[in-house]
């Protein structure tokens, strides 16, 4: 019980840096774009550079971990546009994408093609992901 609570107070650490709170780790602050309910994942991708874009669950335990991956993995690379899909907002962008299963990572390359990673990823997957997408 004490490690589970120590995990969640960790988790709650993160996400509250993600949510503009205090990120004493990083040089850099979290840079993730929340998709809102009545903006076209089209529009909000980047056209000169990366962007990586997270479909996740709010209310799901592994989706919330995945999503502080997600915004610390924004710290760590400048050079990516990062975006936040909550899937209860954009079903219709679910279906359009043939999402399957959350949490989801979509990279999308400068050059337009388009990568899938569904399931739960570690930092260091997350990170080897981008790097991969940016050679």
């Amino acid at each position: 019980m004490r490690l589970l609570t120590t995990v969640f107070v960790a988790l709650t650490i993160v996400l509250a840096s993600c949510n503009g709170g205090s990120n004493a780790g990083s040089s850099r602050k979290p840079d993730v774009y929340d998709l809102p309910a009545d903006k076209s994942l089209d529009k909000a991708v980047s056209d000169k550079k990366m962007s990586v874009v997270s479909f996740t669950l709010p209310d799901s335990e592994v989706c919330g971990v995945a999503d502080s991956i997600f915004c610390v993995a924004s710290t760590r690379f400048s050079d990516v546009k990062f975006i936040s899909v909550n899937v209860n907002l954009h079903k219709d962008l679910l279906d359009n994408l043939k999402v399957e299963a959350v949490p989801a990572i979509l990279v999308i390359r400068k050059n337009g093609q388009r990568d899938w990673h569904i399931g739960s990823m570690t930092s260091d997957e997350l990170d080897a992901v981008i790097k991969n997408a940016q050679e």
